[in-house]
């Protein structure tokens, strides 16, 4: 049987032109970023589950926001904020 919930740590891969809001990180050798783009291509990342409401990092939903269910996903070194219906998963769990 498959489930369609995605879980913490699952692969996903987020859709081509998908808008994402991302996020890296700051280190002792650079300062944190973070933007609005269009993804250029599909893009593999892990899902981190959906987006907390007190996570001030990142755009919430509601007035001036593209997103209305937010979801955090890894990509390399970056947090992307995608919407729900951007993604999808990259293996199907069994």
């Amino acid at each position: 049987m498959t489930s369609w919930t995605y879980q913490k740590g699952d692969l996903v891969t987020i859709k081509e032109k998908s808008l994402v809001y991302y996020h890296t990180p700051g280190t002792p050798s650079a300062h944190a970023s973070s933007r609005f783009h269009s993804i250029p291509h599909p893009t593999d990342g892990v899902y981190l589950g959906a987006l907390d409401k007190n996570d001030t990092a990142f755009p919430t939903p509601g007035a001036g926001s593209p997103f209305r269910k937010p979801c955090k996903i890894a990509v390399g070194n970056k947090i992307y904020v995608v919407e729900s219906g951007s993604f999808f998963f990259h293996i199907q769990r069994d």
